[in-house]
């Protein structure tokens, strides 16, 4: 088993047929971005570093998936707590959003996202693209999106309106934007300070 460490995006991942193919025949890069081969080790060590850990015998996606879940639980129970006329109507299981929630008579949409890699990383992740076609924030269906974020003292949830996070993304205020070499879907991805990012917010639940 061959294993790989992409820098800037502070991603590693195992090689594929298809990545050690290119990545042998290119010489250091899959995708036209540049990538190293790490040993065990040192794919252990980031791995660890990076809260992620792509080798199959080791991500279980009903694992994940109730990580999720629980996120989404959390993230309304504490929207029911700010406004007492909160009221969920559902848990939504596709991708248009995850929570299905009515406040002042109003029906409204909410995403929920974690970023579990901010304590070490200082940045919050937005997916923009994927497949060469928009993604993420911009074709989500959602009223407002949810960021957990992940810090040493604990979970920031912080809520903001799509709009918003739009106008972040055309404002330009992210400091870096990788296309993922290690994906099918070769997802873009734009990676804001937490600091900058916040600028935009609605509210901290």
């Amino acid at each position: 088993m061959r294993y790989w460490h992409h820098a800037e995006s502070e991603c590693v991942g195992v090689f594929t047929p298809d990545m050690i193919e290119e990545f042998d025949r290119v010489g250091g890069c899959v995708g036209g971005e540049p990538i190293d081969e790490i040993g065990e080790d040192n794919y252990n060590r980031l791995a660890k570093l990076y809260d992620q850990d792509t080798r199959s015998d080791h991500n279980d996606f009903y694992d994940n998936l109730e990580f999720a879940q629980r996120g989404e639980e959390l993230v309304a129970e504490l929207l029911q707590k700010k406004f007492t006329d909160f009221k969920i109507l559902d848990y939504n299981e596709d991708s248009e959003c995850d929570i299905v929630a009515e406040v002042g008579g109003k029906r409204v949409t909410i995403e929920v996202k974690e970023d579990v890699r901010t304590k070490d990383t200082g940045n919050v992740v937005i997916e923009c693209e994927s497949r060469g076609k928009p993604s993420g924030i911009m074709t989500t269906k959602a009223d407002f999106w949810v960021f957990r974020v992940h810090q040493e003292d604990g979970i920031l949830n912080i809520l903001f309106k799509i709009k918003d996070l739009k106008q972040a993304v055309r404002d330009r205020r992210f400091h870096n934007k990788r296309q993922m070499p290690h994906t099918d879907s070769k997802n873009v991805l734009y990676f804001f300070r937490l600091d900058t990012l916040r600028e935009y917010e609605t509210i901290v639940l």
